[in-house]
């Protein structure tokens, strides 16, 4: 399908399709601004700790072919592991609910 652009190279607008500006968008989102606060912080955790999940497996890996070079020991390795997939479990359902 052909798109002819004017000369002037605006599109025409359509006559049905309202305009919609930034400033309208803030009115309607203004006074939710804390709930979006919270759900950008419990996205922003979220990727934090999926970021993180592979840095452990790493060092849980170090940890069982060289254990003397490993910084940390392996409980707690799979302590900290354990916590990070528990945390992740609750933001997701944070980010569900």
């Amino acid at each position: 399908m052909l798109f002819l652009i004017p000369a002037n190279g605006r599109r025409p607008r359509e006559p049905n399709r309202p305009s919609m500006k930034f400033s309208t968008l803030l009115k309607y989102v203004t006074p939710h601004r804390r709930t979006l606060m919270l759900i950008m912080l419990l996205l922003v955790l979220g990727g934090i700790i999926s970021l993180a999940n592979p840095w452990i497996a790493g060092q849980l890996t170090a940890n069982i072919f060289d254990p003397e070079s490993s910084r940390y020991s392996l409980r707690v390795i799979l302590l900290i592991w354990t916590a990070l997939l528990l945390l992740r479990a609750l933001l997701g359902f944070a980010n569900h609910y």
